[in-house]
């Protein structure tokens, strides 16, 4: 897995889409892919921000057409759905994790909890990407 270190800062999430962006170009990972993962760590790198309140760690490997993205913070507090009303600014991140990622999911690790997710060429929700295989689990 290549990764970044993301410090405390609002400019963090921009920085990891970058690191991302460019990561997703040089490994030829397809377009489709690449945009629901800048969008998906986006969430979770401001999540980190907003609600950890620590650095970040961005971590990204592609293998046999599956794109997977963690996110390590400092928080011990596992992300879960919220119910956002029509009007609010913010609480939507999981729901969109949930709805662009072929899977993802959680685990505490050491002072702080890693959030991970996959996304792979094959994946309906991914605008037909035709590369690699997998399936959609959960």
């Amino acid at each position: 897995m290549e990764q970044v270190a993301l410090p405390v800062s609002a400019t963090s999430a921009r920085s990891g889409r970058v690191f991302l962006r460019r990561y997703c170009h040089e490994h030829l990972v397809p377009a489709a892919l690449a945009d629901d993962a800048v969008l998906i760590a986006s969430e979770l790198l401001g999540n980190a921000y907003l609600h950890a309140r620590s650095a970040a760690r961005l971590s990204v490997s592609w293998q046999a057409g599956t794109l997977r993205v963690e996110v390590a913070d400092d928080s011990a507090v596992l992300p879960g759905r919220v119910g956002a009303g029509w009007d609010a600014t913010s609480g939507r991140g999981m729901l969109i994790t949930d709805a662009l990622a072929g899977r993802w999911g959680a685990r505490l690790a050491g002072v702080g909890k890693v959030v991970w997710f996959e996304v792979w060429a094959g994946d309906p929700r991914q605008g037909g990407a035709d590369v690699g295989s997998g399936g959609h689990a959960g």
